[in-house]
């Protein structure tokens, strides 16, 4: 997997690294996605937080210490999908509000929407 896509996708550079590190490695405690990654403990604990709470990543709580491990890859796919249609929603919403803050920006700023140019 490629972390330049996943972070296209909508993912931090360090959640990029641990979603890919449990791809890779399948079910992991965090010292071993720390040796894999080289992101430092305190970090990995709160991307999990993160990837967690996006629904990229699954704990896995059976055995004596608590594992992680990714969830299916198409759920990149999702979260993608998803900021698209986010970002296309604040296009739109900032389209019907930008000619009211153009104009006001122009009346606080002192500058005419419209410039005059004299000769040739």
């Amino acid at each position: 997997m490629n972390k330049e896509a996943l972070q296209l996708a909508g993912l931090t550079k360090e959640q990029a690294a641990v979603y890919e590190a449990l791809v890779a490695g399948g079910a992991m405690k965090v010292s071993q996605i720390g040796r894999k990654t080289t992101i430092n403990r305190g970090l990995i604990y709160y991307v999990l937080g993160q990837l967690l709470e996006i629904g990229l990543v699954e704990k896995d709580e059976t055995g004596k210490v608590v594992a992680f491990r990714a969830v299916h890859p198409l759920k990149v796919k999702e979260l993608a999908d998803k900021n698209e249609e986010r970002a296309r929603d604040a296009k739109i919403a900032l389209d019907g509000i930008l000619p009211r803050l153009i104009s006001q920006f122009n009346l606080v700023s002192g500058m005419p929407g419209v410039r005059f140019f004299e000769g040739i």
